[in-house]
This record gives structure tokens, sequence and C-alpha cells, in this order.
């Protein structure tokens, strides 16, 4: 445990996952609070509001943008096959952050039309990304693709990648996972 959790530290987020699944796996009342935490998110009662100064009306481009978000986020249309989510599981697969301290989904975007807007480009959907594809280098977490040596990362392409963060404390951020004192 010392040793994954000393290379999660390191940068390694890959073994540091690897126990907290176990941990999840192997532990039913973690994993049922982690669970019910999730599905109490997931399922919570979600509006997209356009955005406005406080106490004024929020302008007609606002609420062109917010009709526009909303139709995004409610057609996102997933295959089945491949795993894939629509925003009620791009939002509990972020939500893994809360406990493991970063949870990252890559978007897969397509363009579509509405019915009031026109056509846009928007999520189809996301996919959960494993750890071992990611990591911390100086600071800053950067990507491992498939064809790099097994050193190599480099930054997130941007519009790409959901990234969720979720510090339990003050610090770094691999040493901040909620679960990293529950592993001894």
């Amino acid at each position: 445990i010392e040793y994954l959790l000393r290379d999660a530290l390191a940068g390694d987020l890959g073994s540091q996952w690897e126990l907290f699944s176990l941990m999840e796996d192997t532990w039913p009342r973690l994993q049922k609070a982690l669970g019910e935490l999730k599905r109490a998110v997931q399922q919570m009662e979600w509006e997209v509001e356009p955005w406005a100064e406080e106490d004024t009306p929020p302008s007609d481009e606002a609420s062109r943008r917010a009709r526009v978000v909303s139709h995004a986020i409610w057609t996102m249309w997933p295959r089945a096959d491949e795993g894939a989510n629509g925003f009620e599981g791009t939002v509990f697969d972020v939500l893994d952050s809360w406990a493991k301290g970063v949870a990252v989904l890559e978007v897969e975007w397509e363009t579509r039309d509405t019915p009031k807007d026109g056509r846009i480009i928007a999520p189809m959907a996301t996919h959960w990304v494993h750890p071992k594809h990611y990591g911390w280098q100086a600071g800053r977490l950067m990507l491992h693709p498939p064809q790099a040596g097994a050193r190599d990362l480099v930054p997130f392409p941007p519009n790409q990648f959901l990234i969720s963060i979720c510090k339990s404390r003050s610090g770094p951020v691999t040493g901040a996972a909620l679960l990293r004192p529950l592993a001894w």
C-alpha cells in the first residue's frame, strides 16, 4: 500500500486507482456509500439557467445560449455497446474524483441540428479514461497517448477531455484523494 501511494505522489495515478478500485470491490459499505452519493447527485433536478448580472434579467443572448446548452446535454446519444455516457452517466463518472481525487472523461463531439437555433457542435457522449492513460508531471495533469514511450506525457488537447479534480485538503492533488487515508 505504501509503495502504491508513493507512486501516486510521484505522478503515477494508475496504481493508486487500482488500489481504490480494489477497496470499492472488497468493501461493500464503502461501495454502497460512494454509490449512494453518486446516484443522489446524478438524480438531482438539473436545470440550465441563463447567466445574468445580479438583480437583472438575463439578456436574450444569454437565454438563447442556455437553451442551446440545455438541448446539447439532454440530447446526448451514447452508444450502449461502447459503454459511453449521456449527461447523467457523465455526472456519475465525474463524481469518481470526489473519492479518488481525479477523473478524466473523453468527450465525443458531433454536429447536430436544433429546433430553434440551427446547427451546433455538441457532445454526443463521454467515455471514461483509465488513469493509466494520464499522470502528473511537473505539477500538471498530462495525457499518456498510446503511441508514446513508457514515460512520455503530453498536455491534454483542448476541448477533448473533461477533467475533474477534487481535493480533500490543501496541498498537492496527488496526496489529497479522499480514499488515501482509508487505504491503510
